[in-house]
């Protein structure tokens, strides 16, 4: 798991699109249906959340609804060279 987020109503994620939560104390904890396979690296929020991973993956969650894939436009970068004297 790379990130956790509280303890007794808390949230996880980590590798291949894993997210884990948790609902009170003394609980277990549960896995939670995915939309990615992608590695989760950091969560915020819990039952409106939201989870960044690799390869730019976005995830939110809105209430009881299921976590979600955010799409968004493609970014294009320039990268010039850096010139040193």
């Amino acid at each position: 798991l790379y990130s956790v987020v509280g303890s007794d109503y808390g949230i996880a994620v980590g590798e291949n699109g894993t997210i884990l939560t948790k609902n009170g104390y003394g609980q277990p904890w549960q896995l939670e249906p995915s939309p990615t396979t992608n590695t989760l690296y950091s969560v915020t929020g819990r039952d409106y959340g939201t989870a960044v991973g690799e390869n730019g993956t976005i995830l939110r969650k809105f209430g009881e609804q299921p976590w979600e894939l955010v799409t968004y436009p493609a970014c294009h970068f320039t990268f010039l060279p850096t010139i040193s004297n």
